[in-house]
């Protein structure tokens, strides 16, 4: 995975792109399904709706990753580097690890009271307590991403310059 990461950063990217766009859908679907029977005891709920709105608390992580990624990409789409290439790293494997966590919340996003219908979850606190490392880790690679791109666009820049002189 590190490797296909190294070699295609914008397919990597746009994977953690679509995921998001699957998952959100999933949510907003699930989240449609179950609004009718909002009022109802949770097992008189719509099962379906809870099937569809679960993989959803995945489209916020995957959504963040997605940010992170692309900040690395700019200026030229690549991952070159040592550090750059150790905070994709960073941003994929944690986005994963995040989207597992939540994947297994012990409820569904935005539907407190409505509980992940397959039974099988990590328990609070533990599960929140495990995704606030993994998130930390994402929101500073992000803001190391920030950080250095101005000079990652002024050394793109001097590049460029570079090979207009040759000419």
């Amino acid at each position: 995975m590190n490797r296909w990461l190294a070699t295609h950063p914008v397919k990597a990217t746009l994977v953690l792109a679509f995921c998001a766009a699957i998952t959100y859908a999933s949510y907003r679907i699930g989240r449609s399904l179950l609004e009718p029977t909002r009022a109802l005891p949770e097992g008189q709920r719509s099962l379906v709706g809870r099937y569809f709105a679960w993989p959803g608390g995945m489209w916020v992580a995957f959504a963040f990753g997605t940010v992170a990624m692309a900040t690395l990409l700019i200026p030229d789409g690549r991952i070159d580097g040592k550090l750059r290439f150790l905070l994709a790293r960073v941003i994929w494997w944690s986005t994963a690890t995040f989207a597992f966590l939540q994947f297994f919340d012990d409820h569904l996003l935005d539907q407190a009271g409505t509980g992940n219908p397959s039974g099988i979850y990590i328990p609070y606190p533990i599960q929140d307590l495990a995704e606030l490392p993994v998130i930390g880790a994402i929101v500073i690679s992000l803001l190391l991403g920030i950080v250095s791109l101005p000079w990652r666009i002024s050394m793109a820049r001097d590049a460029g310059h570079g090979e207009d002189a040759e000419r």
